[in-house]
């Protein structure tokens, strides 16, 4: 269930054909969650300007990790480091220049299937 949009100024012929996939074990690991329920949707060539660089001279970017449980404070802050290194090293985009953001999502608020995910939660550790 968790969603990562990543939001970038980069254009989409600058990201690696298996990103989501390498991103996806990445995410898979940091927030214990199967592979399998992760969502990755990558938005490229935004309009993002940011007061470090305010002509867009680097590329820069955002993302948003939307979850049902992200851990705990020290976990979060991992999640953090290690998605900002991963997105360095796969798009070059400097941690000066890229921001993340974690929502723990309540399971009551989001549905699937036509159900809220609360009432279909067979294994909260996993979170489906």
């Amino acid at each position: 269930m968790p969603f990562l949009h990543l939001y970038t100024t980069l254009p989409a012929h600058r990201v690696p054909q298996d990103f989501s996939q390498k991103t996806g074990v990445l995410l898979s690991q940091l927030l214990g969650k199967p592979a399998e329920i992760i969502n990755i949707h990558v938005i490229t060539e935004q309009n993002i300007y940011q007061g470090t660089d305010p002509d867009r001279l680097k590329p820069n970017g955002y993302a948003v990790i939307r979850s049902v449980g992200t851990g705990s404070p020290d976990d979060i802050k991992r999640t953090i480091a290690e998605l900002t290194a991963h997105v360095k090293q796969t798009l070059g985009i400097d941690e000066k220049q890229f921001f993340v953001f974690i929502i723990d999502v309540d399971p009551n608020l989001v549905g699937k299937h036509g159900k809220v995910l609360a009432d279909l939660l067979i294994c909260p550790s996993k979170g489906y």
